[in-house]
């Protein structure tokens, strides 16, 4: 499987015509095709396809035109089919694709018992806030490249423009080689006070803290641009990605979460 990351998005179903699901269908084939022909094929198709019907017409006066259609027909079949067959591109299988087009509330709700069963079954221990933390928590989002994983758990009012958020994400080590460089580009997604706070068009500025990690100091490697933050650190062999809004790093003390009670589906 190919690697898909970013922050997990819950889709929910949306009310479309039954009438147009058979043309969606065929739009959802037609997206995952892993070879596209080039517009030249079809007219070469065409015409290789008359030619051979031209001449079936005048041995046997069969129409000319179904040849060149049949062809035509031949190459379409041949390029949609490529979608069913070889590595998948993106990383979605077509029987979800398909789900969502026939019965969106199924797979809304497919949806989030995989996404559960995800978190519930991680194969590394997740962090969080301690329980005397008063904010609203929440799962976050997720990240995967074969049998690796990434997982996040959120802190604070979900889509609020202001007030305190924290984002703690483990994931191993070698899903990805650039976590530096996607925690940066994050922090000025985010929107920073100060654009130049993460060095103009230089490469950023890390500095370390030091933060609480069930009950020991673990260093990190921090980042910091206006209200925005983000920090790394190696932990038990895994990686722990932090990113803060509004949140003073010197504040911050994470805890092994054992009860996924707290952290519900947004």
């Amino acid at each position: 499987m190919e690697t898909s990351y970013g922050r997990f998005v819950l889709l929910r179903p949306a009310s479309q015509s039954a009438w147009s699901a058979p043309v969606r269908l065929v739009q959802v084939v037609r997206r995952r095709r892993r070879l596209i022909p080039s517009p030249g094929l079809y007219l070469l198709a065409a015409a290789v396809g008359s030619a051979l019907g031209f001449g079936m017409q005048l041995l046997f006066d069969w129409p000319w035109w179904l040849f060149a259609a049949g062809f035509v027909a031949a190459v379409a079949v041949f390029f949609l089919s490529t979608a069913f067959w070889g590595p998948d591109r993106t990383g979605v299988p077509l029987a979800e694709e398909w789900l969502w087009v026939l019965s969106p509330r199924r797979a809304h709700e497919r949806q989030r018992h995989l996404t559960l069963e995800r978190f519930r079954s991680a194969p590394f221990a997740l962090y969080g806030l301690p329980p005397q933390w008063p904010g609203d928590r929440y799962i976050a989002g997720w990240a995967s490249a074969g049998s690796a994983l990434g997982l996040g758990l959120g802190h604070g009012r979900l889509g609020a423009e202001d007030g305190p958020r924290l984002r703690v994400e483990v994931r191993h080590k070698h899903l990805s080689g650039a976590a530096k460089d996607e925690l940066a580009e994050e922090l000025w997604l985010e929107g920073l006070d100060n654009v130049d706070s993460l060095g103009g068009g230089e490469a950023p500025a890390w500095s370390t803290v030091t933060i609480p990690v069930d009950g020991r100091p673990v260093t990190f490697e921090w980042l910091a641009g206006g209200r925005h933050w983000a920090a790394l650190a190696e932990v038990d062999g895994h990686l722990l990605l932090l990113q803060a809004r509004d949140f003073p790093v010197e504040s911050v003390e994470l805890e092994r979460v054992t009860d996924l009670e707290h952290y519900p589906l947004p």
